[in-house]
């Protein structure tokens, strides 16, 4: 019986030992489940998805703008293209003289819609066609004195006394784009002789196109005055001078 009791004795000391064993692992399983749904790594997957943008972004937008500059062949072409220029080359004295205008440009133009102005007189000239290189020849009077020059294609065109005769004793002579005389912006050409101060001279300042005071000086045996500048329109009293002789 002694026996019996010792054997049951001993089954449920076994018994307990075997339930306090099992506890830690139980705590165990549950610590675990615990820190393995705990949020840091997605924190920290979150913050690695986060700070990409801000690594790429910048360095994308840098590139395309390097890439991406205006570019400079739209500028070249332009100012390559070609365009007629016209100037004022020639002013002859007297009954039988004339405006000389030139295309001094690479390309040919039209006339239509210019005008001399000698204030306060101007002419508007007619529709004419210039090729580079090509002169119309505008006579003061009726222009049955004029002929072509050698070599040089050349137009005749009449003013008939509508701009008046200049005289050597002094004058002034300006070319513009159209018959706004007080916009300097139009202005292409101007000169004056024997004095200043003529109708349009303070125009012609105004387009830095000619000097305070400034005049051609006129010898008594002039016959007109020139354009000495190359190639282009004459921009200032230093592009003239008196023709004599001849």
């Amino acid at each position: 019986m002694r026996r019996l009791i010792g054997l049951v004795a001993l089954v449920l000391l076994l018994g307990a030992v075997f339930f306090v064993l099992r506890q830690p692992s139980r705590s165990g399983l549950e610590a675990t489940g615990v820190s393995s749904t705990t949020p840091p790594t997605v924190r920290s997957t979150d913050s690695t998805v986060a700070e990409a943008p801000t690594t790429t972004e910048p360095a994308t937008d840098t590139t395309f703008a390097s890439t991406t500059a205006l570019p400079t062949d739209t500028t070249e072409f332009d100012q390559g293209a070609a365009a007629a220029a016209f100037a004022v080359t020639e002013i002859q004295f007297g009954t039988n003289g004339f405006v000389s205008i030139k295309n001094v440009g690479d390309a040919s133009g039209n006339l239509a819609g210019f005008a001399l102005c000698s204030r306060p007189r101007y002419f508007q000239i007619p529709d004419v066609e210039l090729q580079p290189l090509e002169i119309a020849w505008i006579a003061f009077g009726d222009g049955a004195t004029l002929g072509d020059g050698a070599g040089i294609a050349q137009t005749v065109i009449a003013m008939n006394g509508q701009l008046g005769i200049p005289s050597r004793d002094g004058g002034e002579l300006a070319l513009y784009r159209s018959s706004d005389f007080e916009n300097p912006e139009l202005m292409v050409t101007y000169v004056e002789w024997g004095s200043a101060g003529h109708g349009r001279s303070e125009v012609a300042i105004a387009a830095s196109l000619w000097e305070p005071e400034a005049f051609i000086v006129v010898p008594a045996d002039a016959f007109g005055i020139q354009s000495i500048a190359p190639g282009r329109a004459a921009a200032g009293p230093d592009d003239w001078t008196a023709g004599v002789g001849g």
